[in-house]
């Protein structure tokens, strides 16, 4: 997992300044749960979970810090635009996420999780 805080995304998004992490570290960042009634923005969040990421293409990141159902994404786009970024948020977001991501080509690896 790669986490990345709200300004390293937004100040420079194709900038790989995270070393190496192991996949499957034993201690992660601390979550907290957004508990707010009003929606959640860009700026309620300090830390994110890169979910998928190709330099200078397209970054793609879920609130983790609040963890809630809020996702980020930066790519070419968006550049044009005031923002240079994109959000999606709600349970049905993902499904957004997904065929977005299909549109560019890009497909996200589904991992399925049984539980007994």
């Amino acid at each position: 997992m790669i986490f990345k805080s709200t300004y390293q995304i937004l100040n420079n998004p194709w900038k790989e300044d995270v070393p190496n992490i192991d996949p499957f570290p034993v201690v992660k960042p601390p979550m907290s749960s957004w508990k707010s009634s009003s929606p959640i923005k860009i700026s309620d969040v300090a830390l994110w979970e890169q979910i998928y990421y190709e330099p200078g293409v397209i970054g793609v990141y879920a609130a983790w810090d609040p963890n809630e159902e809020f996702y980020l994404m930066t790519y070419n786009s968006f550049l044009g635009e005031n923002t240079g970024y994109k959000t999606l948020y709600g349970d049905n977001c993902v499904d957004n996420i997904v065929k977005e991501l299909q549109t560019l080509g890009i497909e996200l690896p589904v991992r399925t999780i049984k539980i007994p």
